[in-house]
């Protein structure tokens, strides 16, 4: 099998390297755990060695950070639509968006109510979606589903949406409907 990062230059070590050694992991089921990996990559002449944090007080660090996020990107608002009889709706309470002084969180009502901020979010969708088919493209079970993923990939850098979308959150009304501007003014090369 040959093997190449997803993100490249997050790791620094060659990949096909790296995956022989995750391979080399397999429990009696063929089955890979994490712990395995860390353990293995604990010995100095590890290949895998130099991608993990070996500093304990950094690492913790950098452990509560990873917590923060999860909790960060697991609240959810629940949104109530002005449609009678229509079904609540929970949405990410907190959006992660890049800003001058580097990226964090904003709340979704900040995210939807600054057009860039949106058209961020927009744009992140979309590449979640073309990830999507990347990562099971494999099924042909999911033919349709990658159908209407080509279909908005077609779509140039003006994206219209079909409907109106409007809903309350906390006693306060939002909406968007029309034409949505692509526009890449804060998002990072």
């Amino acid at each position: 099998m040959v093997y190449q990062w997803k993100t490249a230059g997050l790791f620094k070590v060659d990949p096909n390297a790296a995956g022989a050694e995750i391979e080399a992991c397999r429990d009696e089921n063929g089955l890979i755990h994490p712990s395995e990996v860390v353990q293995h990559a604990s010995h100095i002449g590890s290949v895998l060695h130099p991608c993990f944090e070996w500093d304990n007080q950094k690492a913790a660090i950098k452990w509560r950070e990873h917590q923060a996020r999860v909790i960060v990107a697991n609240l959810v608002t629940v949104c109530v639509s002005g449609e009678p009889k229509s079904e609540p709706i929970t949405v990410r309470a907190f959006i992660n968006v890049p800003g001058k002084q580097g990226r964090g969180y904003k709340t979704i009502t900040g995210v939807l109510s600054d057009e860039t901020d949106k058209a961020y979010m927009l744009e992140r969708a979309l590449g979640e979606l073309r990830s999507f088919r990347a990562k099971y493209k494999a099924l042909s079970e999911l033919a349709g589903v990658f159908a209407a993923i080509d279909q908005i990939d077609a779509l140039d850098a003006e994206f219209s949406m079909t409907q109106d979308v409007v809903f309350n959150m906390n006693g306060q009304t939002f909406g968007f409907s029309g034409r949505y501007v692509h526009d890449q003014s804060r998002v990072p090369a």
